[in-house]
């Protein structure tokens, strides 16, 4: 267990010791949704699992496919 104490007025986004911008935010591992909906989903209905992974793979490649260099550029 962790306790953490945050400041009295938190910081405003972006500010030192406040929370970084909407822009530098990320999803965990770069999932294509919050890991903790799709946990929840899964314990609940775990025949979609085969159909979640997938999904996630997709997702991921066509990041990956967008990050790449476009080949002659």
């Amino acid at each position: 267990m962790y306790a953490v104490r945050l400041p009295g007025p938190i910081p405003p986004a972006g500010s030192p010791q406040g929370p970084p911008l909407a822009a530098a935010r990320h999803i965990f591992l770069h999932m294509p949704q919050d890991i903790r909906v799709l946990d929840r989903e899964l314990a609940e209905h775990p025949e979609r699992i085969q159909q979640a992974l997938d999904d996630m793979m997709a997702a991921w490649r066509k990041m990956l496919e967008e990050k790449r260099p476009k080949p002659g550029r």
